[in-house]
């Protein structure tokens, strides 16, 4: 679900297993079948991250057609957040139909369920005990080694650390020592 810990996630997996780290950083898959790429050409590219907020946004039956395809060969790698604390995130983003969201989360919740998942609680990724357990279950899950010096997600109040990062990463792109692709993290009180 978009505000659930995306791109806490994709970070994580940025930063600590080296295969992913592509350019790229990770494909906006939603993106990708909104206009109309094959699941065949998605599955070619290798190791990627692939983000997808689908079906809890408005998308085509053929472009759910052709996650099912991607799901069904690809590694499950889910957030999870408790729903008021993602609806409350979405409010500070102008998204706060309350029907609305419970009907996306319904229809979200529905297309996964048939899907093996890893499923990580948020809040084990923004602590950093708990994150070195979700670490060594990612690198478990993906086959890769467990890095020496590990880089977890940063702490709430390192607004200067987190706005270094994110623009080191949007000038060197995996080549920035640290990745930081999050979206107004921490923002929603």
């Amino acid at each position: 679900m978009m505000r659930s810990g995306t791109h806490v996630l994709i970070d994580l997996i940025l930063n600590n297993l080296a295969a992913y780290r592509r350019t790229p950083l990770y494909i906006d898959l939603d993106q990708c079948l909104m206009r109309g790429v094959s699941a065949q050409e998605i599955l070619a590219g290798g190791s990627y991250v692939l983000k997808s907020h689908y079906p809890s946004l408005s998308c085509p039956d053929h472009a759910l057609s052709t996650l099912r395809q991607i799901a069904a060969e690809a590694i499950i790698i889910q957030p999870v957040r408790d729903p008021e604390e993602i609806f409350r995130s979405q409010s500070t983003w102008g998204m706060n139909a309350r029907q609305e969201f419970e009907v996306s989360m319904a229809a979200f919740e529905e297309f996964w369920k048939p899907f093996k998942s890893l499923q990580i609680p948020f809040s084990a990724m923004t602590a950093e005990r708990p994150c070195q357990e979700v670490l060594e279950q990612l690198c478990t899950l993906t086959g890769q080694p467990l890095p020496e010096s590990p880089i977890y997600p940063p702490h709430r109040q390192s607004t200067a650390q987190v706005l270094f990062h994110k623009a080191l990463t949007r000038l060197l792109g995996r080549r920035s020592p640290v990745i930081n692709t999050t979206i107004a993290f921490a923002l929603t009180r």
